[in-house]
């Protein structure tokens, strides 16, 4: 059997040469008489960056998912950091910046749309999982609540459990106002046992 030729393999120097010629990184337009500086293409690291931050704009500090912030956090990552533009840290100023101007239309102009689509879906997925996860949590919650009320109600029958309608009036009578007042309460507890003893004395 006759052996299969070495494929000669395509130098790394070669690899960068020819993606630099076909595009380069960095490229430099003018908008409104401002020079704008524009990165075609974001690293790894800030790539992830601009997925992480569009998926955390979209939750409030309560975990609910705002949909309606999608776009403009895209936005924002979209000026900060495919172009060298900074945006105020006030929110309402900034949303009028970004929405107001027609900068966003020039830079998404330049930059590589694959991997900015490759982004947009890998922020839906991070959304799914986190909103999912959220849901989870509020369900794991609910069942630890639901668990502690039927420990709660175990408890407290085993607690009045063979209390009579009079014992059962008088704790209730240590409740003033909706509050619980706690003198009244160990009051009517040690007249309950004061009458339970009375009880099994004349049972005697």
């Amino acid at each position: 059997m006759a052996s299969k030729e070495k494929v000669k393999k395509v130098s790394i120097n070669a690899l960068e040469k020819c993606v630099e010629e076909s595009a380069p990184s960095i490229v430099n337009v003018e908008w409104r008489g401002i020079e704008v500086t524009i990165t075609r293409r974001l690293s790894l690291s800030d790539m992830m960056k601009f997925v992480d931050g569009v998926t955390n704009l979209c939750f409030s500090d309560d975990g609910t998912y705002m949909p309606e912030i999608k776009d403009f956090a895209t936005r924002c990552n979209v000026l900060e950091m495919y172009a060298n533009f900074t945006l105020p840290s006030n929110i309402e100023k900034r949303y009028e910046l970004v929405y107001a101007c027609d900068v966003y239309a020039t830079i998404m102009g330049s930059i590589d749309r694959t991997q900015f689509e490759v982004m947009l879906a890998a922020i839906d997925d991070k959304i799914d999982n986190r909103a999912q996860a959220n849901v989870e949590a509020i369900n794991r919650q609910m069942n630890e609540l639901y668990a502690a009320f039927e420990n709660l109600e175990s408890r407290l029958s085993a607690v009045f459990d063979g209390i009579d309608g009079d014992t059962m009036k008088q704790l209730i009578g240590a409740m003033s106002n909706g509050k619980l007042d706690e003198q009244k309460l160990m009051d009517a507890y040690l007249d309950a046992k004061k009458s339970e003893g009375t009880d099994e004395t004349d049972g005697e």
